[in-house]
């Protein structure tokens, strides 16, 4: 299949493909090789695996994937100690442990966990991630981040617009 024609796949038999490839390559004698040979699956079913991520990544991008409620007034509320460069000092003169705790509240709410790269420390304009991150896992956590703060930023941006729009009974 090709993305001219949309995918007839459901979304779990995609997760399934993708899991039993991961799976079957971390079973192997050296190990998991997701930058290695592919295993035997990918290379019989390559159609089947590579369409898998196509849906996984239609999925991603879809209303389904839209950050929570929570997500975006933790990240409002951090971008605003940003804005008002209360960062860098701690309190009293400054907010940043109230910055931190936002951070890893953040964190836990997009990812479940507080490693890797935060959606509050990514530029939504860079093209890719900066030249000293060059491991794979670095470069998909940098990935997943500026996913994440650009979804924030466009669930802002619609808050603020629908408060903006007068309501019908006016």
């Amino acid at each position: 299949m090709n993305d001219e024609n949309p995918s007839a796949m459901p979304l779990m038999q995609a997760v399934r493909i993708i899991c039993e490839v991961h799976t079957a390559d971390s079973d192997n004698s050296q190990g998991f090789g997701v930058f290695g040979r592919p295993s035997a699956f990918v290379a019989v079913q390559e159609d089947h695996y590579w369409e898998a991520w196509r849906v996984l990544r239609r999925y991603a991008a879809s209303e389904k994937a839209r950050p929570s409620a929570k997500a975006v007034e933790l990240f409002r509320r951090a971008l605003e100690i940003q804005a008002a460069k209360a960062t860098e000092n701690r309190e009293p003169d400054g907010r940043r442990n109230e910055y931190i705790a936002l951070d890893l509240a953040l964190m836990r709410e997009l990812r479940g966990t507080v490693w890797g790269v935060s959606a509050l420390d990514v530029d939504e304009n860079a093209e890719g991630p900066p030249p000293w991150i060059t491991n794979p896992s670095q470069i998909a956590s940098w990935c997943e981040a500026i996913s994440s703060r650009r979804a924030l930023l466009q669930a802002i941006h619609e808050t603020l617009e629908a408060r903006s729009l007068p309501s019908e009974t006016e």
